[in-house]
């Protein structure tokens, strides 16, 4: 199974996950509710699964490695910020 298929398979329960931890995160956490706790989470997790099905050239990973992506692939939600 490819890492983007289990994103997309196993979305609620790496949130579930990611909620548990960011709950931990006191005191920031503190009196946070649920929707609060997984804020963009489930968005960035989409980004991620997306991103890695899509074909990309050696040059393209060697700019993502260096933070240099194009706006539209760092905002991870289909338009440039």
């Amino acid at each position: 199974m490819r890492l983007s298929q289990f994103i997309s398979n196993e979305k609620e329960a790496i949130l579930a996950e990611w909620e548990s931890f960011a709950a931990t995160l006191l005191p920031a956490a503190q009196g946070m509710t649920s929707l609060e706790l997984r804020d963009h989470a489930g968005q960035i997790l989409e980004a991620i699964a997306s991103d890695l099905t899509m074909p990309q050239t050696i040059q393209a990973q060697i700019d993502k490695w260096r933070g240099l992506a194009p706006a539209l692939e760092r905002a991870g939600n289909g338009r440039a910020d």
